[in-house]
């Protein structure tokens, strides 16, 4: 791991401090002389202080916060003394050393530079150690807490949802300073959810089963079946025994028995698979996945869940677009859980928080301008009747007072921006938002919300949609979200609403949170460990940003 290089700070902040040094003789003496020591490296000194130069992005940042952070608290030593370092700097050290526990590399916080000042009482060697400490702070503490701040300055198009975050460093050491237990302040700053705690405790056990040899590849073949007699049997059952789906007898039998069948559909289970028992090209390709790259994926899920606030909210419903769900919560429990389809490739849903403020059930659907000007026109070009089939109808703007149109009197083939038309689709069996939507306004135009096609639920891999997140089933969301209200309605006021026919919004007294969610690996109320397929494609890009 190489050293950081603290260059002199520009002369518009540079600041240059003179402490006479004279020989220590007491305890005062030698706090005088630690201190010129800071003053010496953070004031003075000349480029290469340190003799070690940091990671390829972020150097100035970092220079500039260890300067900002050292004259805005005194210019003196924050974490040692004379007699070495204090109970912060101990806390400290010890999240360096247990990085790992958090999907974290401990070089990345100069734990071998640690080490070799640690010990040392030099007035020298103990301010490059107080430097090292806060450097490793302030980058571990952001790490930890709103996600590893270099990576996300080298590749900001991956980290669209973190890019904004960034811990104050004069304020996050002043308040670890004050911190009377600061191993408790340190992990603090991780996320303490349910989500996260849950890929920390699968991340500690995969780290096992990786020092016990992790596990050894099923041999190629022709797809095997219940019944089949194979010789790879053996290595496939040996495959689930290591990771716990197969807990059954007979280890060195060829015969795919009842006790390996009901193992693989539990591996296919969590694994988003059809659970058909059935060992073809999709299950063996996830029984070989090595579990080096599970145990990355496990860290780069556990770091896209520093991006998120580590207050979700209670209650609050979690969508998540790789695993095709959504559980609304209550006080941490799982009340109600449903599958849900999202958008396709090429119409990714996006990754955000925000609170659903009104349901609107017998919804119009105004199509973006995006579908309007791809889909509907040429459509419409082709059939002079397609928009009175799909019941959809066309305004001269978008704004309240737009008038509506009537589209055969338009020469749609000299149409060269249909965005401009409103385009709006009746309530009815036809709609494509179905009887209800769910609505947070947001800037990527999309929603919760019902669809007229249910038969695409069956399907174990849910990129349909244009972005918008449809629902399994919607009523019982609703009658969630609306038992929560001072006035809380019934599924019957529920139905009573929808057989009017009739477009009726309701506004939540309260809005409840939501949160949109990519997990590619998650934990679910059992403990049990789930990975889904990356539909986005968006692993191998993190991977590539972090490690």
């Amino acid at each position: 791991m190489n050293l950081l290089r603290l260059f002199v700070p520009a002369a518009a902040w540079a600041v240059t401090v003179v402490v006479p040094v004279v020989p220590p003789a007491n305890a005062a003496d030698n706090d005088l002389v630690l201190r010129q020591a800071i003053v010496d490296l953070h004031a003075n000194a000349p480029a290469e202080v340190l003799g070690f130069t940091p990671r390829e992005v972020g150097l100035t940042e970092t220079e500039q916060d260890l300067h900002i952070v050292y004259h805005e608290t005194g210019l003196g030593a924050l974490w040692v003394t004379p007699d070495g370092p204090g109970k912060h700097a101990q806390a400290m050290r010890e999240v360096v050393t247990n990085a790992a526990d958090e999907g974290l590399d401990p070089d990345d916080y100069h734990a071998a530079e640690l080490s070799r000042y640690w010990s040392s009482r030099s007035p020298e060697d103990l301010a490059r150690l107080d430097t090292l400490i806060t450097l490793a702070f302030i980058t571990w503490a952001n790490d930890a807490s709103v996600g590893r701040i270099h990576p996300r300055l080298k590749h900001p198009d991956l980290f669209a949802s973190a890019a904004d975050l960034q811990l104050d460093s004069v304020e996050v050491v002043r308040a670890y300073l004050a911190a009377k237990e600061p191993a408790s302040y340190l992990q603090q700053l991780t996320p303490q959810h349910r989500y996260y705690r849950g890929l920390r405790a699968a991340l500690k056990r995969y780290g096992a089963l990786r020092d016990g040899g992790g596990w050894s590849p099923v041999p190629q073949g022709p797809t095997l079946h219940p019944g089949d007699e194979d010789p790879r049997v053996v290595e496939l059952r040996g495959r689930l025994a290591v990771t716990g789906e197969y807990v059954g007898q007979s280890p060195e039998s060829t015969v795919f028995d009842d006790a390996l069948r009901t193992a693989v559909e539990a591996f296919q289970t969590i694994h988003g698979l059809e659970a058909d028992g059935v060992v073809g090209p999709a299950t063996l390709a996830e029984l070989n996945v090595g579990i080096d790259d599970r145990i990355r994926q496990i860290e780069m899920n556990m770091e896209r869940w520093r991006w998120t606030s580590h207050d979700l909210g209670n209650p609050y419903v979690m969508v998540d677009i790789a695993g095709f769900d959504l559980q609304a919560v209550v006080d941490g429990e799982v009340s109600l859980e449903m599958p849900v389809i999202v958008g396709k490739l090429h119409h990714e849903s996006p990754v955000f928080s925000d609170h659903i403020k009104y349901i609107e059930f017998n919804p119009f659907w105004n199509l973006t301008p995006n579908i309007a000007r791809h889909e509907t026109v040429p459509r419409l070009r082709r059939d002079p009747d397609y928009l009175a089939d799909k019941h959809i109808r066309v305004f001269d703007g978008w704004g309240a007072d737009a008038r509506e149109l009537d589209p055969s009197r338009i020469d749609w083939s000299a149409v060269k921006n249909p965005g401009g038309f409103k385009f709006r689709q009746d309530p009815g069996p036809w709609n494509a938002l179905g009887t209800m939507k769910f609505v947070f306004p947001n800037k990527y135009s999309v929603y919760l919300h019902d669809t007229p096609n249910h038969s695409l639920f069956g399907e174990s891999r849910r990129a349909f949609s244009h972005g918008c997140i449809r629902l399994s089933e919607p009523a019982r969301l609703a009658e969630f979200i609306l038992g929560l209200e001072q006035s809380p309605w019934s599924i019957a006021d529920i139905e009573g609403v929808l057989d009017s026919k009739q477009r009726t919004v309701k506004p939540l007294g309260k809005p409840l949170a939501v949160h949109l969610t990519y997990e590619t690996a998650w934990v679910d109320g059992e403990g049990r460990l789930h990975f889904a397929p990356d539909v986005y494609g968006r692993d191998r890009k993190l991977r590539q940003a972090l490690y």
